[in-house]
């Protein structure tokens, strides 16, 4: 989930949503949101106001780049990379991206974890 206003959602944040847990609210609210900002309307997932971020050579050696410097997996610093990229923050409830929050933003969902 990423767009010109709204953070870019970790698949931590789907998963809340998609499952009903913690923070569930605030990504159905956003995508909401979104929909209603991009005119969709559908409630399936592939009606969901989720954007592809392509990622060229550039793009993986920044993620590659954080992810020698930041204890994240590679995939989280493809997603960290790519918010810094399109000038988002990372919506997200896992505490191990508090590491990066001086490289991005982090819109923390509140969870039980």
């Amino acid at each position: 989930m990423s767009s010109e206003t709204g953070p870019d959602a970790t698949s931590y944040a789907v998963l809340a949503f998609l499952t009903g847990e913690n923070g569930c609210d605030r990504v159905r609210d956003l995508l909401l949101a979104e929909a209603r900002q991009t005119g969709v309307n559908r409630a399936i997932l592939s009606g969901l106001p989720i954007r592809r971020a392509p990622n060229d050579f550039e793009q993986v050696i920044a993620a590659a780049r954080l992810k020698a410097e930041y204890p994240l997996s590679y995939a989280d610093c493809i997603l960290v990379a790519t918010a810094v990229r399109e000038g988002q923050s990372s919506l997200t409830g896992d505490p191990e991206f508090k590491c990066v929050e001086s490289v991005v933003p982090i819109d923390c969902l509140e969870t039980s974890r």
